[in-house]
């Protein structure tokens, strides 16, 4: 039955060089697949959460470094396609907004070892914010790292930006651009603004002082944002355009999370 699935990496080199002729599960760039990569062998979680896994490239990662995994995904289809796969991940169908909390809530009262978090469900800059401060509002007992993918998005950044990092005592690091995204070329997203991690470190004892947003990569967003289709003149001509009707579906489809 899984046999036409394209296979799943198992080091960093498969990860870096992906074969454009074959089936793609990712949707990160060479940087982010590294990133993830290079993060997820130091930390060596002993819990961590997905949010969206999609076609399972990352869950890869995740699946090889961590001792267990949640994965939270609106497609049911996910544990049918994915569990066979994948002997430490327990898959979770729904909205976030359903069930992270519960699994959050779930986690704390046994001293959880949650200890890494990647964000990559709802692309709405609600989505983002709510399953952000869904997140701290867990009590970390070891540090938690988080990524978020899609912070150079304008809408996904803003629910970044836009969600109440200040009111959890916890966090002690948010930067906003630890791998900055890209301006695609290609249709169905030509001259959209995507990828990009951002990252914040949750550590078990409370911050002294006020938290500073990091934006290492601010100049090169605004840069993009005028020659992108976030920019309403550019977008304008693009709706203009005889390809837009065409990719209506690919854009609502990334845009809700279902990717």
């Amino acid at each position: 039955m899984f046999n036409n699935l394209p296979q799943l990496p198992q080091s960093l080199k498969e990860i870096l060089f992906v074969d454009e002729h074959e089936p793609q599960i990712w949707q990160m760039t060479s940087a982010e697949r590294a990133t993830l990569f290079f993060l997820l062998s130091q930390i060596n979680p002993q819990c961590s959460i997905e949010i969206g896994s999609a076609k399972g490239g990352s869950l890869a990662v995740l699946s090889q470094f961590s001792q267990i995994v949640y994965s939270l995904d609106i497609n049911p289809a996910c544990k049918t396609r994915l569990g066979p796969r994948f002997s430490n991940v327990e898959f979770i169908a729904g909205d976030s907004r359903a069930t992270l909390v519960p699994l959050l809530h779930r986690l704390q009262p046994e001293n959880s070892t949650l200890e890494f978090v990647l964000i990559d469900g709802n692309h709405t800059a609600e989505g983002i914010k709510r399953d952000i401060e869904n997140v701290l509002q867990f009590k970390p007992s070891q540090p938690v790292y988080i990524l978020m993918h899609d912070s150079f998005n304008p809408e996904v950044r803003a629910g970044i930006q836009s969600a109440n990092w200040q009111g959890c005592p916890y966090v002690h690091w948010v930067e906003l651009d630890l791998v900055p995204g890209i301006l695609l070329d290609r249709m169905p997203f030509r001259r959209q603004m995507w990828g990009g991690f951002a990252f914040a470190l949750l550590r078990p004892v409370v911050r002294q002082g006020e938290l500073r947003l990091g934006a290492n990569q601010a100049l090169l967003q605004q840069a993009a944002m005028k020659q992108s289709a976030h920019n309403p003149t550019i977008l304008s001509r693009i709706k203009n355009s005889w390809t837009w009707p065409l990719t209506a579906l690919a854009r609502a489809l990334r845009h809700r999370g279902t990717r």
